[in-house]
């Protein structure tokens, strides 16, 4: 738990912005009463099972066992951690933030993200405004236009356009709010090299502007016009090359974003099927021909990092590429991050080495369609991959590597390590192939694969945890003792109590780990002069593991609360009592620890009359009083 925003800014989002209003914002939402219900997005949900309770403003889905508040559901929503949370809570309820920032800017600072942001608008809207206004990108408008990319896409993706010229968008700025310095920061301009001067970084090329999952503009990639190319390479020798893409900033990382999600995200929800290709105009061919989840990769292969991204929105990735060589290497070097992290991955390679691009244009949505679900699975893509020209009842040697390597991409995955029927089933029948395909025993490929699992036990990667926070691990195995449960829930159902317990019970008395850090919040709270409610400690926790196992208490606690016909006082003088017979208890162990250690008899009757004193006390204070 850490408190990176003041309490007050919290509060304020939180007073701004009810659940019901946060929450329909990404899904539909059916009133139910005196609260709401809808379609949950992270499990195949048929009838609505999320759960929205305006009076304790929380949500909760029961199937998947989270919970929390308006902070909680857009860091799940949106995969990011709190602080992103609130900024796009804050700009949903149009609060000003007063978090101090580690380093101090000023808006116009190179370093500043608002100006780096705004800074990126300004320039996409430059780009587009030119590509389709301005009589020198007709040369532009013509290339679009030959290869099929209509004005309505070029709307849609803010396709833009930049003269084959050193210094345009350098002249442009000059009547800007912005710099040079923060146009170079966010990778658009280049510094001249013994010089302190600037230059265009994109010349003659169509923009594609980059945006990331919250629609804001971060970076762009360049494609040549081919005449420029030709010019170039007349000139210089070799040809420029065909794409370039921004460089890394503040706000682009081309391992954290793929192109077309911020367009792409509601109908990736909707099917939980993403379809991964490798070029800007890939994505925009799929788009006009009426295909709306796909999305491509920067320039750099599937990782850990897209993994993270595609979680939330999809459980099943289908990646597209091109049908050569290249891309079947591409393929398998992937295949083990998808299999490790427990997301169902297809593997479709284009016939006749085609790209998605040109398939698409010459051959339609529909036989792309049959394609993509046509698509095999990794593990039997991968199975493709290792036998392909070996003689399997022949070659013992190659046919024993490829079947150890097989085995080494199955015991990887979280899925085969399921105890569910359909899992175990899916298993059977993968290992029986495997069985048929390289004439050996069922059982004896079985062993293996156990040999294997005990060898590399599966370990999910932190960057591929679904909160992505240090408490996960250390949650998902929580075992609340009874004791230490009763008294959350009791202060959760009557914080008014806590005053009372604040005096008796310390944080080291509640056994569990996580149940004395929510405990040790309660004193903060306390100690701050606010009640340790519910609302008080949601708003103050920042972990979304932690919100959601809170979120679970105070349900319990309430339901408790209205079935109990004991008075709170009274439940919490036996939860007491329960704490001081385990001090009791723990003080008798250490007394007997020092009694068998005592180095002479004096030392030894010390302590042992200790005991028996201490033991008397306990008597008489259990003893009934004359009434």
């Amino acid at each position: 738990m850490h408190d990176q925003f003041g309490y007050d800014d919290k509060e304020r989002i939180r007073q701004a912005l009810s659940i019901e209003e946060v929450v329909g914002n990404y899904l539909e939402l059916r009133r139910q009463g005196n609260a709401f219900t809808a379609l949950c997005p992270w499990h195949d949900d048929k009838r609505p099972s999320l759960q929205i309770n305006p009076a304790r403003q929380s949500w909760k889905c029961w199937v998947c066992d989270i919970g929390g508040d308006i902070f909680s559901f857009v860091m799940r929503r949106e995969n990011v951690e709190f602080p992103q949370a609130m900024e796009l809570l804050a700009k949903m309820a149009g609060i000003q933030l007063t978090r101090r920032s580690p380093v101090r800017t000023v808006s116009g600072d190179p370093n500043d993200k608002p100006t780096l942001y705004n800074a990126m608008t300004w320039v996409e809207k430059q780009y587009h405004e030119f590509l389709k206004t301005s009589a020198d990108a007709q040369i532009a408008r013509d290339y679009l236009a030959e290869r099929g990319i209509n004005r309505s896409a070029i709307d849609a993706f803010k396709i833009g356009y930049v003269p084959d010229e050193f210094s345009w968008l350098l002249d442009r700025a000059r009547s800007s709010d912005y710099s040079p310095e923060v146009l170079h920061a966010v990778g658009m301009l280049k510094q001249k090299e013994n010089s302190n001067g600037y230059y265009d970084r994109f010349r003659g090329r169509v923009i594609f502007p980059i945006r990331d999952r919250f629609d804001r503009p971060i970076a762009v990639g360049g494609r040549i016009i081919p005449e420029f190319a030709r010019q170039q390479e007349l000139k210089h020798g070799d040809p420029p090359a065909k794409y370039i893409n921004s460089p890394e900033t503040k706000l682009f990382s081309k391992s954290e974003q793929l192109y077309g999600l911020n367009l792409m995200r509601d109908a990736i929800a909707k099917t939980k099927h993403l379809i991964v290709v490798e070029g800007y105009t890939d994505v925009i061919a799929a788009w006009i021909a009426g295909i709306d989840n796909v999305v491509a990769v920067l320039g750099t292969a599937l990782g850990l990092r897209h993994i993270k991204i595609i979680r939330p929105f999809a459980d099943r990735v289908t990646l597209v590429l091109d049908g050569d060589e290249a891309g079947k290497r591409r393929a398998n070097e992937v295949l083990e991050l998808f299999v490790s992290a427990d997301i169902d991955l297809r593997i479709l390679t284009l016939p006749d080495a085609a790209d998605p691009f040109d398939f698409l244009m010459h051959h339609g949505a529909g036989e792309f369609r049959k394609l993509v679900a046509k698509a095999v699975d990794a593990i039997d893509h991968k199975i493709r991959v290792e036998t392909a020209g070996i003689d399997l009842l022949n070659d013992t040697h190659m046919a024993h590597k490829s079947l150890e390597n097989i085995l080494t991409t199955i015991a990887r995955s979280p899925r085969q390590m399921s105890s569910r029927s359909d899992t175990n089933l899916l298993e059977h029948q993968l290992l029986s192939r495997l069985s048929r395909i390289f004439q050996i025993d069922i059982e004896q490929i079985k062993r293996r694969l156990v040999e294997k699992r005990s060898t590399n036990p599966v370990s999910a990667s932190p960057e591929m945890s679904p909160g992505n926070s240090a408490n996960l691990r250390k949650l998902s195995k929580i075992r609340l003792t009874h004791r230490d449960f009763e008294i959350i829930q009791l202060i959760l159902e009557s914080p008014v109590i806590f005053p009372k317990v604040f005096e008796r019970i310390t944080k080291e008395d509640l056994q569990d780990e996580v149940a004395s850090e929510i405990y040790s919040l309660m004193c903060e709270c306390h100690r701050a002069g606010k009640a340790p409610d519910f609302q008080t400690l949601m708003i103050s926790i920042e972990d979304f593991d932690l919100k959601s196992l809170l979120n679970g208490l105070d349900e319990i606690a309430q339901m408790k609360s209205a079935g109990s016909d004991v008075s709170v006082e009274s439940r919490f003088d036996q939860i007491y009592a329960d704490f001081e017979r385990s001090r009791d208890l723990a003080a008798q162990r250490r007394a007997i620890a020092e009694l068998q250690s005592a180095a002479d008899e004096t030392d030894a009757e010390r302590i042992f009359r200790q005991l028996s004193e201490r033991a008397l006390q306990r008597h008489v204070n259990k003893a009934p009083k004359d009434g």
